[in-house]
């Protein structure tokens, strides 16, 4: 269909991972992407297939094309 979904995950979020609750930045942490995959798929009972890794540079040079942060 030539679309896709973005969603943003506050980095706090108290998730199950490998059983444990724990922040869902911490599974990376556990298990790496396969881990936060799996921990995503399960928070939000949604079938995730793929990612993005953006460059915190691309971060920066995308609030500086919208004007960039007083």
């Amino acid at each position: 269909t030539k679309t896709m979904d973005l969603i943003s995950i506050p980095r706090d979020s108290r998730v199950e991972i490998n059983g444990y609750l724990d922040k869902i930045n911490a599974a990376h942490s556990y298990g790496g992407m396969d881990d936060t995959i799996k921990t995503i798929r399960n928070f939000l009972s949604i079938d995730l297939d793929y990612y993005a890794e953006v460059s915190f540079q691309a971060v920066e040079d995308g609030v500086d094309a919208l004007g960039g942060v007083d």
